[in-house]
């Protein structure tokens, strides 16, 4: 009897250890299952918002080129054109026979100050679409060169600071330098025209491996609402560029006072 008792109570013992290593068998499937799903989601997830910012990226681009190609028109037509066709206009009148020696000596004079206007617009649309300056003394220089232009032509206090000047800047191609300088560009341009701001500084820090550049305004500066909601092509054209440097930028929204933005990158 007591040997029966025995053999029903292994039994259940050896049932109930099979009916828990069965449970933990299925358990751990099931989570091995969902765990891999939730994995190949997650991926799916991530190819998809990879896919999306790389159209992104592609749209910024071709948005940005249509952008430059109308606004090089636009300068062409409104700088150029105009003025050579009425430089055009002076050179028929000079064919005049009927005009006096005073006449033709002014239209002369026009003539010449048209032409000379005309040069003038060329290097400034040429100047525009590739610095000479960055190409032959470097973006530090560039950097000065158009902090003064943008301060001269806009009545603006532009202070820029850099106690490494062109050194901070040797180890970079030609072709981060030439984003960077694109940035800065695009930060003066919406300080001016959009924030209406009266004061810009802008400088670098640095350690040892990384820099840091820093771009302050005194305009009414960004809020969450405008990054995330309001953002145009010219924010996201800044991201893709730092992005195409490896660069981390950081838009410090709800400042007390004014604008400022940061972007830290690799000096080495």
């Amino acid at each position: 009897m007591i040997n029966q008792i025995d053999n029903i109570d292994l039994i259940k013992s050896v049932a109930f250890t099979f009916l828990t290593f069965f449970i933990v068998l299925v358990t751990l499937v099931v989570f091995v299952y969902l765990s891999r799903k939730k994995m190949l989601a997650q991926r799916l997830k991530t190819k998809e918002l990879e896919l999306q910012i790389q159209k992104d990226v592609v749209n910024i681009i071709i948005n940005t080129q249509e952008q430059e190609r109308s606004r090089i028109a636009r300068d062409l037509h409104d700088d150029i054109s105009s003025k050579l066709n009425a430089v055009s206009m002076s050179i028929h009148l000079l064919k005049r026979d009927t005009l006096s020696n005073s006449d033709r000596a002014e239209i002369s004079d026009n003539t010449l100050s048209a032409c000379q206007l005309i040069a003038e617009s060329s290097r400034r649309i040429a100047h525009n679409l590739m610095p000479p300056t960055l190409e032959n003394v470097g973006l530090h220089l560039a950097i000065e060169e158009l902090c003064k232009n943008f301060s001269t032509a806009e009545s603006i206090a532009i202070c820029y600071s850099n106690p490494m000047e062109q050194e901070l800047f040797q180890h970079l191609s030609m072709e981060h330098q030439i984003h960077l300088y694109r940035i800065i560009q695009e930060l003066i341009n919406n300080s001016i025209r959009h924030a209406k701001a009266s004061e810009i500084k802008l400088w670098f820090e640095y350690t040892d491996q990384m820099a840091t550049f820093i771009y302050t305004d005194n305009g009414p500066g960004i809020t969450n609402y405008q990054l995330t909601n309001n953002g145009g092509i010219g924010l996201r054209n800044i991201y893709s560029r730092a992005d195409m440097i490896q660069a981390v930028p950081h838009f410090h929204t709800n400042e007390v006072k004014g604008f400022k933005f940061t972007l830290k990158f690799n000096n080495l």
